[in-house]
């Protein structure tokens, strides 16, 4: 509260998180996961203290329903103060009116209303409001965050908030609900019948909607789904039956919207880990790598092994998987010891180099797959092989960049043109990374009308950490984007209803990318904005 009275007995759990890496004898590349934890009980003056090394830490403090976790870098031997402060005493009370078309909402009586809060790492806690006769909500929480979510399905409207420290809106509008149908099929398309499935919200699991059973040919139909929810479907798994997941659940949903024909793969737990073998001919593959390398600047290292021996799996695991740095400045395209037919033509057409049995050999090539040099290296002692690898990937290392005098310059650029600057962030093993450069690179002309556009690769440009960390809060999945001002001024992200776009291809993402671009173009036309979306929702 105002008065900052202390939280005796509130637990507080420090933890730290290392990973360790290793390459088997098959050359796959394994990780392995440990750590430091420790809980704290706070004492009368709400304070507690605990030693800790140098890096990134996780803190959570948890005290009755009050939790909250931070994230701090310990970076010297000085020590380091994390406050929590709740600005509350006891539940926080939250009225809100229920609003229509600007006007008092009155509800039916069948009107229900959902309430949780989102917890780090933990289960949403779910709270129970009440609606009051004169279309009031009323719910008690003890929370940094609520989400609010009233249906009433006998007029087929809802109404859903969600806020956090910020102030709580006055009204919560109600807007008509949505119709869902589809169909869920199996792996080997076989139609998903006779199984219930059911939308459950997607942050506290909680039922939204009356849980429907797929038709013979897995077809389902839910009506009066909420809106502008995230929501999720899920196949309701009872015991002793077979459970499946669906691929492809995270919804959300219009006002109004009518959604038909949307195609799911239900799948066995065991299904995501089947391996998918690349039988994508050396050509195709090369072409895609030549484009990564236009957009990116990065060359491509070919690796090709002379056999499948252990020795040489070990050498090509430790080139591939990171155990020098220097890797993630280049692309890997790794060949098989016995390429096919067609493969063996690729390379005769480019004249690389073929290594002998008792060989690997590592190739630089430019945009255009033209060799700029080659190492034989011998695998008869991996030590000395090794370090021959790692020397001739840091010989012909591109030059490292800075991504603090990047954005300086794409500041002084953006300013002096009237643009915004568009900060794509993406990593060198980043497929999506790579088909939203080739996507930009594509609509250049266009989007630079408006942006200024700056790629950051995490791993492989100087202080990208330093830099992404001015603009986002948090860890997140790549890649990831933000359109800011000249003077640093976040104006909107990546990080839409279901959490990061990325690279958008679901109807979620492509709706909240046109909210991007809408909400921060001053001079591409609406025509313009559509287009660009429409050649995202036909891409691969």
């Amino acid at each position: 509260g105002p008065d900052r009275e202390p939280a005796p007995e509130a637990w507080v759990h420090l933890s730290s998180d290392g990973q360790v890496e290793y390459v088997d004898a098959t050359g796959e590349k394994r990780t392995g996961t440990a750590g430091v934890q420790q809980w704290l009980l706070t004492d009368a003056n709400g304070g507690a203290t605990a030693g800790v090394g140098r890096g990134e830490l996780k803190l959570r403090l948890a005290s009755g329903d009050w939790a909250e976790e931070r994230k701090i870098k310990v970076k010297s031997a000085e020590p380091v103060m994390v406050e929590f402060h709740r600005d509350w005493l006891g539940q926080r009370q939250l009225a809100m009116r229920l609003t229509q078309d600007g006007e008092p909402y009155q509800p039916s009586s069948t009107a229900v209303a959902l309430a949780w809060s989102e917890r780090p790492s933990q289960t949403a806690k779910p709270h129970a409001p009440k609606i009051a006769e004169d279309g009031t909500v009323n719910v008690a929480f003890d929370a940094t965050n609520l989400a609010l979510l009233v249906i009433d399905r006998d007029r087929n409207l809802s109404g859903y908030a969600r806020f956090a420290s910020e102030e709580p809106p006055a009204d919560l509008t109600m807007l008509p609900t949505a119709t869902y149908r589809g169909t869920i099929r199996l792996k080997s398309d076989q139609p998903f019948a006779g199984r219930e499935v059911q939308l459950q919200s997607e942050a506290s699991w909680l039922e939204v909607v009356a849980i429907q059973k797929t038709d013979e040919a897995g077809r389902f139909e839910f009506s009066g789904v909420p809106v502008e929810v995230p929501l999720n479907l899920r196949v309701k798994n009872d015991p002793g039956v077979e459970a499946f997941y669906l691929s492809g659940s995270r919804k959300v949903f219009a006002p109004g919207e009518t959604r038909d024909d949307d195609d799911l793969r239900a799948l066995r737990r065991n299904e995501q880990d089947e391996p998918k073998p690349d039988l994508t001919p050396l050509s195709e593959r090369l072409a895609t790598y030549r484009r990564n390398s236009e957009v990116t600047g990065m060359p491509i290292l070919a690796v090709l092994p002379g056999d499948d021996s252990a020795n040489a799996n070990v050498l090509v695991g430790s080139v591939l998987n990171g155990d020098d740095d220097a890797i993630y400045g280049y692309l890997p395209l790794k060949l098989t010891a016995t390429p096919t037919e067609a493969d063996a033509a690729t390379l005769e057409e480019y004249g690389w180099p073929r290594p002998a049995a008792d060989e690997v050999v590592l190739i630089v090539l430019d945009s255009s797959g033209k060799a700029s040099d080659h190492a034989r290296i011998s695998i008869a002692s991996a030590r000395a092989a090794t370090e021959q690898g790692s020397d001739f990937l840091k010989r012909h290392l591109p030059k490292t960049r800075n991504a603090s005098t990047m954005l300086a310059r794409a500041q002084e650029e953006a300013q002096r043109d009237g643009r915004r600057i568009w900060l794509i962030v993406g990593g060198p093993r980043c497929g999506p990374c790579f088909a939203l450069a080739r996507w930009v690179d594509e609509h250049r002309d266009v989007l630079e009308k408006d942006y200024v556009i700056l790629k950051i690769m995490i791993g492989v440009d100087h202080r990208a950490a330093e830099v992404i960390g001015e603009f986002r809060e948090q860890d997140g999945g790549i890649p990831w984007h933000a359109i800011i001002e000249p003077d640093g001024t976040l104006l909107t992200t990546s990080d839409g209803p279901l959490g990061n776009i990325g690279m958008p291809s679901s109807l979620e993402g492509l709706r909240h990318f046109r909210k991007m671009l809408q909400s921060t173009a001053r001079r591409l036309s609406a025509e313009e904005i559509g287009a660009l979306i429409a050649s995202l929702s036909s891409d691969d």
